[in-house]
Parts: C-alpha cells; structure tokens; sequence
C-alpha cells in the first residue's frame, strides 16, 4: 500500500515557473490513485471482467458480419459513416486499456517519489502549461488544443558531491488538423520535461537544440552560428538566441566551458535528442516522448507493480539527474 502524502513540508520546494508548490495541494489526487490501486488490488478479476464487457459491442460486430453479411454490407453502403459503425465498438477496448496503464504508470512514477521523498503529482494542469508557454514559448508554444504539464516531479537530488533542486514532468500537445476534403485528425505529442536549478544567474539566455541540415542553414545565414572548442559538440548542436551574435557569443562560449561541453556531449550519446534552454538561473531539457513508453507491468494479467518498470524509471532519471548536476559546478 502506498502512503499518502504528508501535509507538512520542511522547506520552500523549488519550481522552475516560480509556483507555490506543496505537497497538500497534490493529496487528493495520490489519494484517488491509492484508491484505484487497492481496490484493483481486491479485486483483481474485475479489471478483465470489465474489459470483457467491453468487447461485448466488438463481439456482436463480428457475430453480426459473420452471420448476416450480406444485409449488414447493404446497410454499411447506405450509411455516411460506414467506417464510424465498424470503428466504434473498438473505441470502449482501447479507452479501457488505456485507462488501467494510465493508473500504472502513475503508481510507478509515485512509488519512485516516495522512495527518493520526492514531490509528485499525476494530474493533466492546463494552467502549469501557461505558465511555462509564458517562460519559454520556444519549447512550449506547440499545438492547438489540450496542451498540459501532467507526471510532474519536484525535489533535490544528491549526486554524492553536491545536492542540486530539480523537476521533472510531461509536456502533452494535441495538434488538430484538417486535410483537402475537411476532414479532421488529431495527433498526441509526449515531450519530457527536466529543469535543473542552477548555482547562479547567467548573463545571457541560449537554446541548445540537435544540429540539421535546415537548423545549420538558417544560423548560417542569419549569422548566430556560434563555434565551440569541441567538433563534436558543434556538428551536435545549433545555437538559438535573441539579438546579435557580437554581444552574446562571449557571455555564451564562458557558460560552456569545455567542462560543461563534455556533460553534454555526454548526455547527447547517452540520451535520446534533447533542447537545452539555459534561461536566468535554470537549465531546462526537453526530450521527445514519455518518461515511461513500455512498461512490464500489466494489471489485466496480474495487480502488481513489476520491479524492473521501477529500477529502469529510477535509472534513467539518476542518469539524467547526475549527468545534469555535474554541469552546475563548471558554469563560469
């Protein structure tokens, strides 16, 4: 069993958007996510008895296809819709499973806060989303509809020779579109999101982003290429920054001291492509896709929390959280 949340706090928790964190305002939620957890817990055999029960529309589907085709395909030619009929039945299958991993990768990522007296909240927050969007429109301003901070981490991280605060949360975007002939699609975008506090004030905000062909071509010609000591490092990353390259390249060059170039790089093999955006006093990564994609945890074969989803989530976020606090100490 999962504890609940404590409702008292040691100290001020540290937020790269400058919010009011505390933990009692996140109780609620664990304490619904408890909920669903014991009671699935209990009683095991209901989460497959209400799948089945959502198959039911896909049985009659097929048993309808199956017994009757001729009519059933006279009436599909008569319908508008003729592709909805058939989808539908299938849309409660994936709901419903989709729901349940859902509920597992938020007692994952719970469990791992708790084990490390981490702050975690699981909740989809619009609002969070506005905030960052306001403080870094170039990571966040993306999509068109239901963009929302959910998974959110906030605590501090020991990496043996320093303590550093960090956060760590998924940034999700919806991008609605319609093709030639009117018809909508919609598409769901996971970025994971990590903020590092760093030691100090930088005199210039910059954005690291993975090198291309187009990002090289427009940084050439627009004269914000910046060149680092290291080859590797630039053939890796494209600078992105606001005003001209004589008055930033000094400010930007002392802030990636060859020391921190190497983190970096090392990061860049270790991880998949990454935006670094060094902004005030807060390095913050973006990577594409979930913190957790697949999981081997699976509550419609058993209700339990496989062990090995818990070391590999915990592992990469250690990996990531000590490769990133080694840059804080090496910033001029």
């Amino acid at each position: 069993m999962i504890n609940s949340v404590k409702k008292a706090e040691k100290s001020k928790i540290w937020d790269p958007i400058d919010e009011d964190v505390r933990p009692a305002l996140f109780e609620r939620d664990l304490n619904e996510l408890n909920k669903k957890y014991n009671a699935y817990k209990k009683h095991p055999n209901s989460i497959r008895f209400k799948l089945f029960l959502c198959f039911i529309p896909v049985f009659l589907l097929v048993g309808i296809s199956v017994f009757f085709l001729g009519p059933f395909l006279r009436i599909l030619a008569e319908l508008d819709n003729a592709a909805g009929v058939v989808v539908l039945p299938f849309v409660f299958v994936i709901w419903y499973i989709r729901k349940i991993f859902l509920v597992q990768r938020d007692i994952v990522k719970l469990m791992i806060a708790k084990a490390n007296n981490w702050t975690y909240s699981p909740a989809e927050k619009p609002s969070r989303w506005r905030l960052f969007k306001r403080k870094y429109p170039e990571i966040f301003y993306k999509g068109n509809q239901d963009q929302n901070m959910q998974d959110e981490f906030w605590g501090d991280f020991d990496s043996g020779t320093q303590k550093v605060s960090f956060y760590a949360g998924v940034f999700a975007y919806v991008t609605k579109t319609k093709d030639s002939k009117g018809r909508s699609s919609k598409k769901t975008y996971y970025n994971t999101i990590v903020a590092i506090k760093l030691n100090k004030k930088l005199k210039s905000d910059f954005r690291l982003e993975p090198e291309g062909l187009g990002r090289k071509f427009l940084n050439f010609f627009g004269s914000k290429e910046i060149e680092m000591e290291s080859a590797e490092f630039n053939d890796k990353f494209a600078f992105f920054y606001n005003g001209k390259r004589a008055d930033k390249e000094l400010d930007i060059v002392g802030t990636l001291s060859p020391s921190v170039q190497v983190r970096i790089l090392q990061m860049a093999r270790e991880q998949k492509p990454f935006t670094l955006q060094f902004k005030d006093d807060i390095a913050l990564f973006a990577f594409k896709g979930r913190m957790m994609k697949k999981m081997k945890t699976n509550f419609f074969r058993k209700v339990e929390i496989d062990q090995r989803d818990i070391d590999e989530l915990n592992k990469w976020l250690n990996n990531m959280l000590n490769i990133a606090s080694d840059i804080v100490p090496f910033l001029d």
